[in-house]
């Protein structure tokens, strides 16, 4: 379980994810969180059912930060 806090409120995310999380951030419509972890894959989850919609391969390294676009159609990495 993980708790996110933002726009001043908070969601208990209860997913499981099969690497060890390095961060997470959520879309500013609420609907999607992206899970960055230390295999160098973005999950994107359903923010409020907790089911994996996709997974993306970004790098080979650890995923340390991630935010989205305004818009939230794209999103950037680093690590």
């Amino acid at each position: 379980m993980a708790t996110f806090e933002g726009a001043g409120d908070a969601i208990e995310w209860r997913a499981e994810h099969p690497n060890l999380i390095n961060c997470l951030t959520l879309s500013h419509d609420r609907l999607t969180l992206a899970v960055g972890d230390d295999e160098g894959i973005v999950s994107l989850y359903h923010a409020q059912e907790f089911e994996c919609i996709k997974r993306l391969v970004c790098s080979n390294g650890w995923i340390l930060t991630l935010a989205f676009s305004p818009d939230d159609k794209e999103i950037a990495t680093a690590g």
